[in-house]
């Protein structure tokens, strides 16, 4: 902070200025300034003025607001009676509140590295980094707070000094009762939490022999919601043709696995195996409130939503000046939960959304064509895909990942309100609500394995990748606990590293697939492969002679 007290004329020009010597924080309307109607205002995570430093970065209008207040916040005048006490006396101004909020809504992999440079370092930062910084984020992010008009009234006492400890002739003390206004504080609190969290767990699996006229070798599927219902490493419940396969749940501390075992001898001609994943989109925040109206805007037209916020910021600054008519009302747009932690009037639940998810293929599937929510982009050349070998050493490049997919963005997105999880819940009518209401569960990815006899004898194992949130959206402008396009590595061949240790909570992998032979099954060489080709051709030969033969004799 600064002990240097600035004043602005109604003028909107830079009044006097003076200094605080005392040590009590004590701002004196003694000298230079004149009786009048004043408000103070607190301004925080501006370093545009002073030098920027820790504080200046945590304490930002981003991540920080105004703490709740049990008093009018709309009156007139501020109160000196009903505001004893040490709790906060000012609230953020809506209109520079409004313009915070527009900035942090739209946020793709850019806006994010933008956004973590509140959370840096000042030191550490290159001059490119200072200077977004400093040109960009500060002047987006800071915030102001300020109290009710306090009226300041000429001082009628003739005693230059008015300790409350001194006495006049009288034998009382001076008479100050009307000039001081102690404990004019302001309270700092962090604002409702963004928390998306992506999942992604395989939901069906089928089996099928290249041979024609034999029958599936599985064909089973699994209901993502009790998935999600159930623990890390549990058994999933699966539907269908399922013998011979299990299933346990991925989590962020463990790799969860669908296991197959099957005769070889079903895949002497190979099998193509299609393997479905379901996406999960989950809004874990806090719960938030804005004007319904806003919420409207959002849900319908996000760029207009953005250009509306920074709009507002003068719409309601003129609004507040107007000396006629109906006095503004604080919490117009941004809800009187905002100010008081109470919901009322229009408020309406925040929304959210993950507008885009990304993740690179493992080379070994293949993209099937006719899935609907992704689209396929080859190698990003100016990423190196870096992935964990198997002595979990980390390796810049992988040179095999061929394929890209992501998310199609639609208009007719699902906006997701805040929630509690999913596990807190057990009555059926509110779980359904929560589910329809709190999380996405709408996107598949399909993808495809050619599977051989050989290939299942020397592993037969097939991981899936982790996916990212790349672009989300937000209606209060609060950036995510986790930053979109920032996943620092693709996979893991080391079992031991699991995605507590390295990866955020918008980062998720499905369970693997892993094919084998039964448990004690002789191996299949490949001459036997080949006899067994053989034959299944001869059979099929004699087949196609019999059905001519009865045509003919019909």
């Amino acid at each position: 902070g600064s002990n240097t007290v600035k004043t602005t004329d109604r003028n909107g020009y830079q009044g006097d200025n003076y200094t605080v010597t005392n040590s009590d924080g004590e701002y004196k309307f003694t000298q230079r300034i004149i009786p009048g109607n004043y408000i103070v205002r607190f301004i925080y995570g501006d370093g545009r003025t002073y030098d920027i430093t820790e504080n200046t970065l945590k304490y930002n209008g981003e991540d920080y607001k105004s703490t709740y207040v049990d008093y009018n916040y709309n009156a007139e005048w501020y109160n000196n009676t009903s505001l004893n006490g040490e709790n906060s006396k000012a609230v953020d101004n809506e209109a520079r509140r409004l313009k915070v909020m527009s900035y942090a809504v739209d946020v793709d992999g850019n806006k994010g590295k933008k956004l973590d440079l509140l959370d840096a370092n000042i030191g550490g930062l290159s001059e490119e980094e200072k200077k977004t910084l400093t040109e960009e984020v500060i002047p987006s992010t800071w915030m102001c707070a300020e109290t009710l008009k306090i009226k300041m009234p000429v001082d009628t006492d003739d005693q230059k000094d008015v300790r409350d400890e001194l006495t006049v002739s009288n034998g009382n003390a001076p008479r100050t009762e009307n000039t001081q206004f102690n404990n004019v504080n302001f309270g700092l609190m962090e604002r409702p939490k963004t928390k998306l969290v992506l999942e992604k767990h395989i939901t069906g699996l089928t089996v099928k022999p290249v041979a024609s006229g034999v029958n599936l070798i599985a064909n089973a599927t699994a209901d993502i919601n009790k998935i999600l219902e159930q623990g890390e490493g549990d058994q999933i419940q699966l539907e269908g043709q399922r013998d011979g396969l299990s299933a346990t749940k991925s989590g962020r501390t463990n790799r969860g696995l669908w296991y197959l075992q099957t005769d070889t001898t079903e895949l002497a001609q190979g099998a193509d195996a299609y393997i479905t994943y379901t996406y999960v989109i989950k809004n874990e925040g806090d719960e938030d409130y804005l004007n319904e109206d806003l919420i409207a805007l959002y849900e319908n037209d996000i760029n207009g939503y953005v250009n509306k916020l920074s709009n507002l910021e003068t719409e309601v600054k003129n609004a507040k000046k107007q000396v006629t008519g109906t006095a503004y009302t604080n919490g117009t747009y941004i809800s009187n939960f905002y100010y008081t932690g109470h919901v009322a009037g229009k408020d309406t639940k925040v929304l959210a959304s993950v507008e885009q998810i990304q993740e690179a293929l493992n080379p070994k599937v293949t993209f099937v064509n006719s899935t609907t929510d992704f689209t396929k982009a080859d190698r990003n050349v100016g990423n190196k895909y870096p992935y964990y070998n198997r002595d979990g050493e980390l390796q810049e490049n992988n040179n095999n990942i061929k394929e890209i997919i992501t998310s199609k963005e639609e208009t007719s997105k699902k906006l997701l309100q805040t929630g509690k999880t999913l596990k807190e819940i057990n009555d059926k009518n509110e779980k359904k609500d929560f589910i329809n209401n709190t999380m996405d569960t709408s996107k598949k990815l399909v993808v495809s394995v050619g599977l051989s006899a050989s290939e299942i004898e020397n592993g037969g194992v097939y991981d899936s990748y982790i996916a990212q949130v790349t672009h989300y959206t937000n209606a209060a402008g609060r950036r995510d606990q986790s930053t979109p396009a920032n996943l620092s590595y693709v996979h893991s061949e080391d079992t031991g590293i699991t995605l507590d240790k390295y990866n955020e909570e918008d980062e998720f992998w499905a369970e693997t697939f892993r094919i084998t032979k039964p448990t004690g099954e002789d191996k299949i060489t490949p001459v036997q492969i080949a006899i067994i080709t053989i034959s299944a051709v001869a059979v099929l030969g004699v087949g196609i002679i019999l059905i001519k033969k009865f045509v003919l004799k019909k």
